[in-house]
């Protein structure tokens, strides 16, 4: 099963949409960008990809009311119906916008790392059309997991490991975790080997449907991405909120972070 269907059986379950629905704020990063960019995304065609519970929904509302949220995850797209009655969701996977006329919106905002959430291949074609929908000089925003993270592997398989959560539950679910972590310093390293700086890592997970499948991508590689796309202008900034390229100590930084954020134009 690909990395998108597996991750959203996660988000139909039941608990999960309801848990993300109850989260209303910005990240450092987030609330940096938004508002150096508040002039040009004011009253503005606006479409946020990925809007899960509605994490940043309102905050992207109070710039502009030309705006459309879409999820692939119906149970997501119901919850926030109710939460933000006068607001337009649609069910829509952003590889196929197909509803969406070409050079239509003024900005695309995808936090969240929701663009984590699929293959290699289908990330390139949301990124086309990505850029389709963009009007010339539009802007996107969005947020990826960082494969030159050093935690990365421990992350994914020990984040949530704690004695608080009892012994037996530790018991039981090590030999996951530790398979985990295995495939995952496999994967990092095939990566190095082949000269790929991005690969898909399995996260631990208590829910019977499974661990997710989250991508991770280099900085230096996810630009090469997005000028192959057809954008320009990119720059990087930490969760903190700094931008990469104008850190004095930019590369080490980068590869302390979990994620970065990503600003880019449509040339």
């Amino acid at each position: 099963m690909r990395a998108a269907e597996v991750n959203r059986r996660i988000y139909d379950s039941p608990g999960v949409a309801e848990y993300w629905c109850d989260q209303e704020f910005l990240g450092p990063a987030e609330e940096l960008i938004l508002t150096s960019h508040q002039s040009e995304i004011k009253d503005q065609p606006l479409l946020e990809i990925g809007v899960g519970g509605g994490r940043i929904t309102p905050h992207l509302t109070a710039l502009t009311k030309d705006y459309i949220g879409i999820d692939c995850s119906q149970r997501m797209i119901d919850l926030v119906h109710r939460k933000f009655k006068q607001t337009t969701f649609l069910l829509c996977s952003a590889e196929r916008m197909t509803q969406f006329e070409n050079q239509h919106f003024n900005t695309v905002v995808w936090f969240g790392n929701g663009l984590d959430e699929v293959e290699h291949e289908e990330r390139i074609l949301i990124l086309k059309e990505i850029h389709r929908v963009l009007k010339k000089g539009g802007i996107l925003l969005f947020s990826s997991h960082n494969f030159d993270w050093g935690r990365l592997v421990w992350m994914a398989a020990f984040d949530d490991f704690s004695f608080s959560r009892g012994i037996t539950h530790l018991a039981r679910s090590f030999p996951h975790r530790l398979w985990i972590y295995l495939s995952g310093q496999w994967v990092r390293l095939s990566a190095r080997l082949n000269r790929r700086c991005y690969g898909i890592f399995l996260y631990y997970d208590d829910s019977p449907l499974g661990s997710t499948l989250v991508y991770h991508i280099s900085s230096k590689s996810q630009i090469k991405q997005l000028m192959n796309a057809g954008f320009e202008q990119v720059q990087c900034f930490s969760s903190g909120g700094y931008a990469l390229n104008e850190h004095p100590n930019a590369d080490l930084n980068g590869r302390l972070d979990y994620e970065i954020y990503y600003v880019c134009r449509k040339g």
